[in-house]
């Protein structure tokens, strides 16, 4: 008898498995990566988190978080986002540098939300999602590379 075949572990497996699985959540955003990934567009990596940088309790309850995401290569990309909560999900406001139009997306676990970005960069979105999300930028004209950004938490 093998280890695999032993009533033993394999009553310890299944005790592991209803008492520590992966919460819901976290497998539909896993899904959820594999389902909107898109191997032409360019990955902005966050590089600044205000959640992340604030000193606990400084910013009192209510702040905005400040998230930025930046492109490698030449030109680079950096999306900038202010993340508030409302009473529907959260409000991002944003810019897109260097300025450019287009289309921004914001995936998470309900669809997408999509809204336009003016000449000049910039971008609402009301009410997108409270768990996982990511944005889509394509800026405006024909053989423009989509830019990614990595997953996170409003």
């Amino acid at each position: 008898m093998s280890e695999l075949d032993d009533p033993l572990w394999m009553d310890l497996r299944a005790m592991v498995a209803r008492t520590d699985a992966a919460p819901a959540v976290v497998v539909a955003a896993a899904k959820a990566t594999l389902a909107w990934r898109d191997p032409d567009a360019a990955l902005a990596r966050l590089v600044a988190d205000s959640a992340e940088t604030a000193v606990v309790g400084a910013r009192g309850p209510g702040q905005p978080r400040l998230v930025t995401f930046e492109t490698g290569g030449h030109p680079g990309v950096t999306i900038e986002v202010e993340v508030s909560a409302t009473e529907r999900g959260v409000r991002l406001v944003g810019q897109v540098v260097p300025p450019a139009g287009g289309t921004l997306r914001v995936d998470h676990d309900g669809g997408g939300t999509e809204t336009t970005v003016d000449g000049i960069g910039r971008f609402t979105v009301h009410s997108a999602a409270t768990g996982p999300i990511r944005l889509c930028w394509k800026a405006t004209g024909a053989g423009t590379e989509a830019v990614l950004t990595e997953w996170f938490l409003p």
